[in-house]
């Protein structure tokens, strides 16, 4: 099989329990899904093909794409979802629904629950306003019949996850509103019944729901009077829950949730980028640029960190402290994404309005001091960058003391300065007194230790001394993977590291 059909037989297999259905060119419904034990002749397999990805090109794109089906396969969909007794009325139903895949299914499964034909329930449809999807209306008549038994709870929280992304919602992230809103116990009833209505799916600890849903649950002209949540405050609780869920981004112990929540990270920054009226989650753009920027995800950690400032200095202004403390971070993420030039500017900027608003011996200006002078280091201007972190050393220890994690993370950066300057013997004896002054305080497994070690074999490779830099090297690889990950950008620096040796070796 192709590509494109075979990634329509993975999507398939990837959502079980929905309404789909594959069809084949000579207009026979093959499966309403796709089981993984199935079987085709093979004279069928070329036609399976077509249709499968014409399939995955149609159904697999909801967003940009409604799915329309014959008129018979519609009919089919009903029969199997809502049963064979309820058929009266099907081919106007189905009419009346566009043919389109997932109204069909919502209606299906309300006569299925309700046990009425098709044409009780086309009584129950509402006349549709101009340009209005038939799924808006099936939405309407099933969030009618929940509110009658739940109140507003299944549409507030419908509405609620309209904001995330369509796939994985965490069911954790939604039972965050607390017991003060719902009891875990509540909130799995009421996604229940969300998914015996079709107006979402449930699959194992997440929620899915179809992007057509989405958008209907958040159009302004279909909040009902009962609705306590307008469309602007599930939006704000969309973020406030999406914020009580991430954890603290310096800890990669997080990481598999933060991996999880940020595509609906992305899609909670799409509905804010053209809101200037909605409160901007500075917080919550900070914390994602972190993550992103220590996962090696430059660029997309640039947007967020240009999306955090922007928004912060249109709110605070641009000497708010933490907008100038989102300025240094774009400088610094700018030196990791090779953008020298923009680097030296906004950092030289960081230094700049730190240095007048908060002073020349803030520890944050020194922060920001440090960063402009591994800048400089990243463009090749070594004589600068050893300079400023001489003098950057110098003022640390005299304001935050020898000790303190800050000078000796200045003193490491000063001897790859050295190393990088041709002058590897001077970085070996500062780098050697880091190292055992940071072991000391903070153990030898923390990060900057591990670094720090690997920065001296290095050294002494630049030195000359191979036959030290090698095992060094290669314990270094084994603590980067240990401590960071096998995929986290410091380990790959470090087996770049121990690649350029033993080629310098092999070259020697």
């Amino acid at each position: 099989m192709s590509g494109p059909a075979l990634n329509a037989i993975r999507w398939i297999n990837s959502r079980p329990g929905e309404s789909l259905a594959a069809i084949l060119p000579d207009d026979r419904l093959i499966t309403q899904y796709w089981p993984p034990d199935a079987t085709i002749e093979d004279d069928r397999l070329e036609q399976l093909e077509s249709s499968a990805s014409l399939f995955y090109t149609d159904l697999a794109e909801p967003a940009a794409s409604v799915t329309v089906l014959p008129a018979a396969h519609a009919a089919e969909m009903v029969r199997r979802a809502a049963g064979p007794g309820l058929l009266e009325g099907v081919d106007e139903l189905c009419r009346r629904l566009g043919y389109q895949a997932p109204a069909i299914e919502q209606a299906a499964a309300y006569m299925r629950q309700h046990r009425i034909p098709a044409t009780a329930y086309l009584r129950l449809l509402p006349d549709p306003r101009p340009d209005e999807l038939p799924v808006a209306l099936t939405c309407q008549v099933s969030l009618a019949h929940l509110r009658e038994d739940w109140s507003i709870l299944p549409e507030a929280n419908l509405r609620i996850m309209s904001w995330y992304a369509p796939d994985d919602i965490p069911i954790d992230l939604l039972r965050a509103q607390g017991d003060d809103v719902l009891s875990a116990a509540e909130m799995d009833a009421v996604l229940s019944a969300l998914a015996t209505y079709a107006l979402i799916l449930l699959d194992d600890d997440a929620v899915r729901v179809h992007p057509l849903v989405q958008a209907v649950a958040r159009d302004t002209d279909t909040v009902t009077p009962e609705l306590v949540f307008p469309p602007r405050e599930t939006l704000e609780i969309a973020v406030v829950l999406l914020e009580a869920a991430t954890p603290e981004w310096q800890n990669p112990a997080g990481w598999p949730t933060w991996r999880r929540l940020l595509p609906h990270i992305d899609a909670i920054a799409g509905h804010l980028a053209d809101d200037e009226g909605q409160v901007p989650p500075l917080a919550l753009w900070t914390a994602t640029a972190n993550v992103l920027l220590d996962q090696g995800l430059v660029e997309r950690a640039l947007g967020y960190f240009l999306r955090a400032l922007a928004d912060g200095q249109r709110v605070d202004g641009p000497d708010h402290p933490d907008n100038l403390a989102l300025r240094h971070n774009l400088g610094h993420a700018y030196t990791i994404a090779g953008d020298h030039a923009e680097a030296i500017s906004t950092l030289e900027q960081s230094v700049s309005d730190r240095e007048r608003v908060i002073g020349s011996d803030h520890p944050d200006t020194l922060t920001s001091r440090n960063s402009l002078a591994t800048a400089y280091m990243a463009a090749g201007d070594h004589p600068r960058a050893i300079a400023l972190l001489e003098r950057t050393v110098s003022d640390r220890r005299r304001i935050l003391g020898r000790r303190h994690p800050h000078t000796l993370a200045s003193q490491s950066d000063l001897a790859t300065a050295y190393v990088l300057a041709g002058a590897p013997d001077r970085a070996i004896g500062l780098l050697r007194k880091v190292i055992a002054c940071a072991r000391r305080i903070n153990g030898a497994d923390h990060p900057d230790v591990v670094i720090a070690r690997g920065n001296l074999a290095y050294a002494y490779f630049a030195a000359g001394r191979v036959s030290k830099a090698i095992p060094l090297l290669e314990q270094s690889v084994t603590d980067h993977e240990r401590v960071f990950g096998p995929d986290h950008p410091q380990t790959l620096t470090s087996r770049t590291a121990l690649t350029d040796a033993r080629e310098g070796v092999g070259r020697g």
